[in-house]
C-alpha cells in the first residue's frame, strides 16, 4: 500500500489464511496492477472500495484447505527467517570466548577471489552466504563480493552461519567501505576447533537463510499454481501473467 492500511475480517474466520493466500498471489497482484490501478506504480491505495473488488474465488472447503495449508507453512517459514539472525547470534554469544580472530586474518589465509572491482561505501540491506563445495561465497544486497576457500567443513559452516546472521547495521559504517567493514569484524578463535565443533552442533538445528528462502520460493510457486488452477488458466495465460511482471 502507499499510505493506507485496512483491516479485513471475513465472515468465516476459517477463511483467513485462504484470503491471505489470494491477496499475496501473483494472479491477484496482476489483476490489481493491470485492471484496477491501470499500471499505476506510486498511487496504489488499497482503500475499502478497492478491496471490495478483489475477486476471491468461491472454492470448496477442500480447495480452501489446500491454499490455507500452504499459507500456514509460508507464515512459519517467514517467521523463522525473521528470527534467524537473532537465534543464530545467541548461540555465538553463548559460547563467546576471550580470544578473538579478525575476519581480515581469515580472509587473508583463505582468500580465493574478490568479486568487486572497487571497495566502496554502500548501504547494506542484506548479507548472505552460500557454500559451493569448499568455497564460501559472500553476497551483499544479492551481489557476490567475495569467495573464500575453507577446506575444513566445520570451520566453513562456523564462519558461514556467523556472516549469514550478521546485523547489517554493523556493516553500514560512515567511515568504512564494505570490504573493510567485513575485514574488521571479529569472531571467536578460529583455531579452537573443539569450541567450533560445539557451536556448529547447535547451529545445525537451524536451517540456513538460503534454505529457508528456497523453501519459501517453492511454496509461493505452489500457491500461485493452485490459484491459477482454481481460475482455470491455461499455460499460455499463466505465462502472460508471469511475463507482465518486470
Amino acid at each position: 500500500t502507499f499510505d493506507t492500511v485496512i483491516t479485513i475480517i471475513p465472515n468465516n474466520l476459517n477463511d483467513i489464511y485462504y484470503i491471505l493466500g489470494f491477496l499475496n498471489s501473483d494472479l491477484i497482484s496482476y489483476y490489481f496492477y493491470k485492471i484496477i490501478y491501470n499500471n499505476a506504480i506510486r498511487s496504489m491505495d488499497f482503500v475499502p472500495g478497492i478491496a471490495k473488488l478483489t475477486p476471491i474465488f468461491k472454492a470448496t472447503e477442500e480447495e480452501k484447505k489446500i491454499i490455507s495449508d500452504i499459507v500456514k507453512k509460508l507464515e512459519d517459514l517467514n517467521q523463522k527467517l525473521l528470527n534467524y539472525n537473532g537465534n543464530v547470534q545467541k548461540i555465538y554469544k553463548k559460547y563467546s570466548g576471550l580470544k578473538k580472530t579478525k575476519l581480515g586474518d581469515i580472509i587473508l589465509k583463505n582468500f580465493y577471489k574478490l568479486l568487486i572491482k572497487k571497495d566502496k561505501k554502500i548501504v547494506v540491506r542484506e548479507i548472505e552466504v552460500n557454500i559451493d563445495d569448499e568455497l564460501l561465497i559472500i553476497r551483499v544486497n544479492d551481489k557476490k563480493i567475495l569467495k573464500l576457500q575453507i577446506n575444513d567443513l566445520i570451520k566453513r559452516k562456523y564462519l558461514s552461519y556467523y556472516i549469514d546472521s550478521l546485523d547489517t547495521n554493523i556493516l553500514n559504517s560512515e567511515d568504512k567501505k564494505i570490504f573493510q567493514s567485513i575485514k574488521d569484524l571479529e569472531i571467536d578463535d578460529f583455531d579452537d576447533i573443539q569450541s567450533i565443533k560445539t557451536v556448529v552442533k547447535e547451529l545445525q538445528k537451524y536451517e540456513t537463510k538460503t534454505t529457508l528462502k528456497n523453501k519459501i520460493i517453492e511454496l509461493e510457486n505452489d500457491l500461485n499454481e493452485n490459484i491459477y488452477e482454481l481460475y482455470g488458466l491455461d499455460e499460455e495465460e499463466i505465462q502472460y501473467v508471469k511475463d507482465s511482471y518486470y
